[in-house]
């Protein structure tokens, strides 16, 4: 269980780092290439996370999920570590990116071109900028988030107590995945958008949305824990 929840949390990682690959994308003024790298991104780290559904649902039939559901919240703390790393690490996965999206424009190719120790951009890039008041917009990536990083632990918990209902159970992840999907197709990226006519503000804005998620990622903790306690004492 605690090396599901590690890949999980890289999965997340990656799905977090998003933020930064448009964000490169603007820095190297190509913002279609880092809109190309971010659903790219996106796609692999949710398509990967689905592939958990068949291993988890082959646990629930040999009643072998869970041998003890507090494990399922020490592990949820891998979640908020990685999210915190990647804030972290934010300039050197910058790098990364802008050496991947290089490729691309050059080659046509994410595994052709420079090396991605390459450094491309630098540090004083991502200085902050004063911007105006996004707390609405900021609120509305919080609560899209928190459903995504409470989907898995839920389910899982779940799962481990009622595997008989582990079609219906399964098939919430979607439902909670969905809402943010939606939320970010919706409302989040037409945002983003049109703020990035406004180029000198993007990098705060771009790693706001990291600390966000790290944020949604510690209140979707502390609900889980709520949520365990009331199964376990009511």
């Amino acid at each position: 269980m605690i090396l599901l929840f590690f890949l999980l949390s890289i999965l997340m990682l990656i799905e977090a780092s998003t933020s930064l690959s448009r964000l490169a994308g603007y820095l190297l003024k190509t913002p279609e290439s880092g809109l190309i790298l971010q659903s790219s991104l996106a796609l692999f780290s949710r398509m990967l996370m689905f592939l958990f559904m068949p291993f988890l649902g082959y646990l629930s039939d040999q009643n072998n999920l869970l041998g003890n559901e507090s494990l399922v919240l020490l592990s949820s703390l891998f979640i908020p570590f990685g999210l915190i790393l990647l804030y972290t690490f934010k300039l050197r996965v910058i790098n990364i990116y802008s050496v991947l999206i290089s490729r691309v424009n050059k080659h046509g190719s994410f595994f052709k071109g420079d090396s991605i120790f390459e450094r491309v951009i630098k540090e004083q890039s991502l200085k902050k900028k004063k911007i105006g008041s996004l707390r609405g917009f900021y609120f509305l990536v919080l609560f899209s988030y928190i459903p995504y990083y409470l989907a898995w632990p839920i389910v899982i918990l779940l799962l481990d107590s009622f595997h008989e209902q582990r079609g219906m159970i399964l098939g919430m992840s979607s439902f909670f995945n969905g809402i943010n999907t939606i939320v970010l197709t919706m409302f989040v990226d037409p945002k983003l958008i049109k703020i990035g006519s406004y180029k000198k503000i993007l990098p705060p804005i771009y790693l706001n949305l990291i600390k966000i998620r790290i944020f949604s990622s510690i209140i979707s903790i502390i609900l889980l824990i709520i949520i365990y306690l009331l199964t376990q004492y009511l």
